[in-house]
């Protein structure tokens, strides 16, 4: 949600200003090591454009014998 705001008020300050706004930059990045800062949990496929959720987690292996717990 944090994310999308920033996103939303960078797109507005462009619109208004014309121009970038260089320090919500500095601080989306914060924000992303502040989120993800152990390397091995971020999965980098997520930014490349050949990349579909749906597709990994069809891919993902399931098991089919899964007993009811009583």
């Amino acid at each position: 949600m944090i994310l999308a705001e920033t996103f939303r008020s960078q797109n507005a300050w462009r619109r208004a200003f014309e121009g970038r706004f260089i320090e919500c930059a500095q601080l989306l990045l914060a924000w992303f090591y502040s989120h993800f800062w152990n390397v091995d949990k971020v999965s980098y496929r997520v930014f490349s454009e050949n990349y579909s959720p749906l597709k990994e987690i069809v891919a993902t292996p399931r098991r089919d014998n899964i007993s009811k717990e009583k």
